[in-house]
């Protein structure tokens, strides 16, 4: 009997260590994973991650919508108050996405102060509501510490053959034609061929 209860303790001890190690092999995965995939600043996808989902939804649907967004005068909330405090004002935007953008949007930070959404099977008009409401939200924000700051977006639509870094260039062509404008504000530049269309 003694025997016996000493193999059963030994066995019951073996599967707790096995469980325990298998849960942190698990922890570990998962944090790997959230370092390849994640910002670490805002928790946002990063941009290769978001390029990866992208391309699979650009194979499946025709009708989808990009924009890019950055927040203007950044430098100057940098050189003011600090990168601490600039780091703040990305979180708090970031936070603010997450609220407007929750029906299958894919978004991400994609790098410095710029941030990038994907819509998929939208049309531009309705990405267009989503970017509107973006950006009168972070208007009447109170960031932290620099109080009020404002975005400038560029949106596009997409071609289903159409090369990502093609589209990309074209959000971004809108994004710089808003900052021309006099910033606070989301400037269309369609898909080439929807323009030869109309």
């Amino acid at each position: 009997v003694g025997t016996r209860n000493f193999l059963m303790a030994t066995a019951t001890v073996i599967y707790l260590l096995i469980t325990i190690m298998l849960y942190i092999l698990y922890q570990r995965q998962q944090a790997m994973e959230t370092l390849a995939t994640r910002d670490p600043l805002t928790g946002l996808f990063n941009r290769h991650k978001f390029n990866q989902l992208v391309l699979r939804q650009l194979k499946n649907n025709q009708k989808n919508a990009l924009m890019i967004l950055d927040i203007d005068h950044f430098k100057r909330v940098n050189d003011t108050h600090g990168h601490n405090v600039g780091d703040e004002v990305l979180v708090a935007l970031a936070d603010c996405m997450t609220k407007v953008f929750d029906n299958g949007e894919i978004f991400a930070r994609h790098g410095g102060e710029e941030f990038v959404v994907f819509f998929p099977n939208t049309s531009l008009a309705h990405a267009k509501i989503m970017a509107d409401t973006l950006r009168g939200m972070i208007e009447h924000e109170a960031m932290p510490t620099v109080g009020q700051v404002t975005i400038s977006i560029g949106l596009t639509n997409t071609s289903q053959h159409e090369p990502m870094l093609q589209i990309i260039e074209r959000a971004d062509q809108a994004l710089y034609e808003a900052k021309r404008q006099g910033r606070n504000k989301v400037i269309i530049r369609p898909y080439l061929q929807d323009r030869k269309d109309k």
